[in-house]
């Protein structure tokens, strides 16, 4: 698997267990923490698919397993995991967000967390279904976040691009929307440092 396949289908695991409650994305999300903590996963039920699925995992005598990895597979994959574990640890109940407010705050709580790319899959959930005011509003936070992910992958180019067009989308608003201090961002986002990560 290529890494921005794995990237989508943990990424689409989490995000539909997060925001929709999806019980089968969850199983298969927890199986694959489960692997990754190196219990052992029976294969059965709903997990019966995850290896076509998500071919880095293999059944191995009726119980899944990571099949062999690159070193590079490896560390991204198991780092990603190690983020979605302490995430899920620590956020305990889920709570499935009510409102465009209560995905804004998830999406604080992932972006805190590095997790820009699911920052991105949250809030373009809402932004599709937004055609009013906030539309603008909420493409500035998803280009923040898409900002450091193109950082995180030494996109310097790209970072600054969607950080100059997230403080274009953001002239328009001020005070407090949707929980976040738009005044203060806008401010921050006026001369961000690569080195100190603005968040929202």
């Amino acid at each position: 698997m290529e890494i921005f396949e794995i990237r989508n289908y943990l990424s689409e695991l989490l995000c539909s267990y997060l925001l929709e409650g999806d019980e089968i994305s969850g199983e298969r999300l927890f199986a694959i923490l489960s692997i990754y903590r190196g219990e052992r996963v029976k294969v059965e039920g709903n997990l019966t698919e995850l290896p076509e699925e998500f071919p880095l995992v293999c059944d191995e005598g009726g119980y899944l397993k990571f099949g062999k990895l690159d070193e590079f597979t490896r560390d991204y994959l198991f780092g990603k995991l190690e983020k979605y574990e302490k995430l899920l640890r620590e956020m305990g109940k889920i709570e499935i967000p009510q409102s465009l407010e209560d995905a804004v705050v998830l999406s604080r709580e992932l972006f805190r967390r590095g997790l820009y790319f699911e920052v991105h899959e949250v809030l373009e959930r809402f932004w599709m279904g937004e055609y009013g005011e906030l539309r603008e509003f909420i493409q500035a936070l998803i280009q923040v976040a898409v900002a450091y992910y193109h950082l995180e992958n030494f996109n310097r180019r790209g970072y600054e691009l969607l950080m100059e067009n997230a403080r274009e989308l953001l002239k328009s608003y001020s005070g407090t929307v949707c929980t976040v201090d738009v005044d203060r961002l806008k401010e921050r986002l006026e001369n961000p440092s690569p080195n100190e990560v603005v968040r929202f």
